[in-house]
C-alpha cells in the first residue's frame, strides 16, 4: 500500500523546507511576552529583510533580523514588543518592523510558518 500524499503540494513543500531548515540551519531560541516565557528550545532559522523607510525626502535603509519558525511552536500570533532570545549567545531581539509593515508574515497556504521581524536590543 502506497503512502497518501498531502493533496496540497505547496503546503507539503513548505513543511519539508521548514523541517530541513530546523535540522540544518537553525538556532535555539526562547520566546518571551512581557513577564511570560511562551516557549523555550524552539528551533528557528535566521534570515533578514531589508526595508526603505521614507520620511518626507529622507530615505533610510533598515534591515530586520528575521526568525522562521513553526506557528505551533509559540502557540500565538507574534506582537510588537515580544522578545526573542538566542539561547547560545544570550542576544535579545525585539519583535519590531518599520511602519506600516507587519511584525510577522504567515508563510505557506496554511500559514503554519511564521517569519518574525526583529531588531537587536543592546
Amino acid at each position: 500500500m502506497q503512502a497518501t500524499r498531502n493533496p496540497n503540494r505547496m503546503q507539503e513543500a513548505v513543511d519539508l523546507l521548514l523541517e530541513k531548515f530546523q535540522d540544518n540551519a537553525a538556532v535555539s531560541i526562547t520566546y518571551v511576552r512581557g513577564e511570560n516565557t511562551l516557549a523555550t528550545g524552539i528551533r528557528a532559522t535566521v534570515g533578514r529583510t531589508p526595508y526603505e523607510v521614507i520620511e518626507g525626502v529622507i530615505v533610510t535603509a533598515v534591515e530586520t533580523r528575521d526568525y522562521l519558525l513553526a506557528k505551533v511552536d509559540i502557540g500565538t500570533e507574534p506582537i510588537g514588543g515580544d522578545i526573542i532570545i538566542e539561547e547560545e549567545s544570550g542576544q535579545k531581539y525585539q519583535v519590531s518592523v518599520p511602519k506600516p509593515n507587519y511584525v510577522y508574515e504567515a508563510i505557506g497556504p496554511n500559514g503554519n510558518v511564521y517569519r518574525i521581524h526583529t531588531v537587536g536590543i543592546k
